[in-house]
């Protein structure tokens, strides 16, 4: 029997059937997820990555796991979801690996000097262990895994059958709920290279130790462009990674083996553009600005006014990605802060926008449009941001246009009905 494949969920099976290792979201209220308990190998000769799934609710603790997907490949990795062979993508894997190695040395540390120190004997030793751990910076310390030991992970690929248009329709509403009860969001962003081992190490240092290194010119310019290439990661502009990094109560950035929380990346990207500001040439402070990393620190810095319009405003200028075209406006709706919002001389109620990804793009375009309280002007500041989002969707410039032309042209008729009938 071929490997199941959790992004072919669904493919040769009934419309109602899952994969034996999926187990199915059937919870009285709608309220079952799906999480999954990262097992250490049961030999040390095994190389497959093991997994438990059991469905649970969002008031357990959980971490989030929050990666790019990338593309699917004959030879992706196989792994095991209640003991069943499911192939995944080489970024999850790569992830999932990380996050076991991690997990690892925290077990093999555990009957280390912390517990033998501690002299409540009659107590559980994890209790021991947890008493003696203090507050955590990174996943190489063992205080975080004696807090989620085992791990429980959130994994999008499993909680969703992509397939069924009826379950992804109605479960992407609730990815709010699910990143924001999150105890915490690994944020995996690939592998180490183009020097992300000293960027992160960079990042990672006290704000008082990277203003001096910058002070004495110990921030070269190849650190500096280090720092670059990780914000300018394709990971970052991924339309659904605004949305699991600003719900997150907390995130880690993970990058290989290292790691740094989001309180000093953020803290640190902030330093970091305050000190390159002065500096004679402006380029690496300009692309770090504008990355799609630093958006998303900016947006969570001033949560209160990202409504709608300024998601789509920074979702075209740091030019976000989304596999399906729906999604460069359904990802946005959760993390949009009213239900009318500004755009321009517009104001989007975004109530009107229903979550189907059984409507075409056109359709999908439409009902943003619909959703403007007053009628977007074709000459004005709006439509120049409306056409280029068309055109992200994969429209073409004409369809773009005409579907510009007939909102207005709705909205005028109705006007001109309102002020001759008085209806």
């Amino acid at each position: 029997m071929p490997p199941l494949s959790y992004y072919t969920i669904g493919e040769d099976l009934g419309e109602d059937e899952l994969p034996p290792a999926i187990l199915p979201l059937r919870e009285e209220g709608g309220n079952a997820i799906r999480l999954l308990t990262l097992r250490e190998p049961s030999s040390p000769n095994s190389d497959t990555l093991s997994l438990e799934m059991h469905l649970s609710t969002t008031s357990e603790e959980y971490i989030g796991l929050s990666y790019e997907w990338g593309q699917a490949e004959p030879d992706d990795p196989i792994i095991l979801v209640n003991s069943r062979q499911v192939q995944v993508r080489k970024n999850l894997h790569e992830a999932l690996r990380q996050i076991l190695e991690h997990y690892s040395n925290h077990r093999k540390q555990r009957h280390g000097p912390v517990v033998d120190a501690c002299k409540c004997r009659d107590r559980p030793e994890k209790d021991c262990y947890e008493k003696a751990s203090g507050p955590w910076t990174n996943l190489g310390d063992s205080s975080f895994w004696a807090k989620h030991d085992p791990p429980r992970l959130w994994i999008d690929a499993f909680y969703i059958n992509q397939n069924d248009h009826k379950e992804k329709s109605s479960q992407v509403g609730r990815m709010n709920t699910i990143f924001s009860s999150a105890k915490l969001v690994l944020s995996w962003i690939g592998l180490p290279r183009d020097g992300s081992n000293d960027a992160l190490r960079i990042l990672s240092m006290p704000s008082e130790q990277l203003s001096r290194l910058a002070a004495t010119g110990g921030l070269t310019d190849s650190l500096v462009v280090s720092i670059v290439s990780l914000c300018e990661r394709t990971y970052w502009r991924r339309i659904w990674i605004l949305q699991e990094l600003f719900l997150a109560q907390k995130y880690v950035v993970m990058c290989g083996p290292e790691s740094i929380v989001s309180d000093s990346f953020d803290g640190a990207l902030g330093l970091l553009l305050n000190r390159l500001s002065s500096r004679p040439t402006s380029e690496n402070h300009d692309r770090i600005s504008r990355s799609a990393a630093n958006q998303i620190v900016v947006s969570k810095r001033m949560a209160k006014f990202c409504t709608l319009s300024r998601w789509l405003s920074v979702s075209l200028d740091a030019n976000f990605q989304a596999t399906v075209p729906h999604d460069y406006i359904y990802a946005l709706l959760s993390i949009s802060t009213d239900n009318r919002v500004p755009m321009s001389k517009a104001v989007i109620d975004r109530t009107q926008i229903i979550v189907d990804y059984d409507i075409t793009i056109a359709e999908v375009y439409c009902q943003l449009l619909s959703s403007f309280q007053t009628a977007p002007p074709l000459d004005g500041q709006t439509s120049p941001s409306l056409l280029k989002l068309a055109l992200k969707m994969g429209l073409s410039h004409q369809e773009g246009v005409a579907l510009l032309y007939s909102e207005h042209l709705r909205r005028w008729n109705a006007c001109w009905t309102s002020s001759v009938w008085g209806v």
